[in-house]
Order: C-alpha cells, then sequence, then structure tokens
C-alpha cells in the first residue's frame, strides 16, 4: 500500500511540474504563440505584414509596431520611428555574438522604374536597409540582400508596396 501512495505522489508531483512549467513558458513568457508554425521562405515573402516581422528558421522571433515604407519606384524606403527598435533589436541580437546572419529580401513590382546602377529596385531597398543595419553595429559580413518580385496586387491606391521588407535570420 506504502508504494502505490508514493507512487502516486510521485506521479502527482510530476504532472503538477509538468504543469506549472507549461504554463510559466507559454502564459508568463508568452513563448507558445498558436499558430507560430515553421514557414518557408516562399510562403514568408507572400505575406502582407502590417507590422515588422522578423523570423529566425521560419518562425516567429520578433513583431515590431510598424512597417517599412516602400513607395512605388523609389529605392530607399521610409523607417518609421515604431519600426526603429525592431531594427535595433535585431542588431543587438546579431552583435550579441549570436551566430546568426541576417538576410533582407525586398519586393518589387514589375511596373517599377528602377533608376539606381542595382539589378532590380528591390537590391536597391534592402542594401538602403542593409546601410542602416551596419550603423546600427551589425557587421556588414552578417548581412546579405536579396530580393523577389510580386504582382501589383500588393500595391495600394497610393503606390505603396506594403510589406514588401522581410528580415530573416539564420544560422551561420
Amino acid at each position: 500500500m506504502r508504494t502505490i501512495t508514493y507512487l502516486f505522489i510521485g506521479l502527482l508531483v510530476m504532472f503538477w511540474t509538468t504543469g506549472a512549467t507549461w504554463f510559466y513558458i507559454c502564459e508568463v513568457k508568452g513563448l507558445c504563440e498558436a499558430g507560430d508554425e515553421t514557414k518557408s521562405v516562399a510562403d514568408i515573402l507572400q505575406e502582407q505584414d502590417d507590422y515588422i516581422v522578423v523570423r529566425y528558421q521560419g518562425k516567429k522571433w520578433h513583431e515590431g509596431e510598424d512597417n517599412i515604407v516602400i513607395a512605388h519606384s523609389n529605392p530607399g524606403p521610409s523607417i518609421p520611428e515604431q519600426t526603429k527598435p525592431s531594427l535595433q533589436a535585431v542588431a543587438d541580437f546579431i552583435s550579441e555574438g549570436s551566430n546568426v546572419e541576417l538576410e533582407i529580401v525586398s519586393a518589387y513590382v514589375s511596373t517599377e522604374e528602377n533608376l539606381t546602377d542595382y539589378k532590380n529596385i528591390g537590391i536597391a531597398r534592402a542594401d538602403s536597409i542593409k546601410r542602416h543595419m551596419e550603423a546600427l553595429g551589425v557587421s556588414a559580413n552578417s548581412i546579405t540582400v536579396n530580393a523577389y518580385n510580386l504582382t501589383d496586387d500588393y500595391l495600394d491606391e497610393g503606390g505603396i508596396v506594403f510589406g514588401g521588407i522581410k528580415l530573416l535570420l539564420h544560422d551561420k
């Protein structure tokens, strides 16, 4: 009878510990977002995010309060004040010695006029964000730039490419 009592108490403690751990990690720390599945780069590039979203290994790592604004045919994206803390958080994470690199991927649409020396205006935009990240202390060796072509459906009425900058963190 004593063995069964100890077994029951042991199982009770084990279940309580598991539940308490889950509660702390998911509810207190907020690290168990529902729907935070790993996404492929192709899926990520098709998203129109209201806010800047930084993904690490395909999962949401950080979400900011605003997004980087890209005007039609403008090679220099506008960085709202609300977005700067998100970029600083990424810069701090990379600069703290983490073994990750940042891939900056910028969108462009085929109707945009490219007046830059870059292959396409998307690369020019990504490079502009790269220079901003370097100014925040990120080593140029830790940043790559890329671009992807979107359909005109991603332009709003004012000619803004919405959600057209993606920040992806990858292990080196």
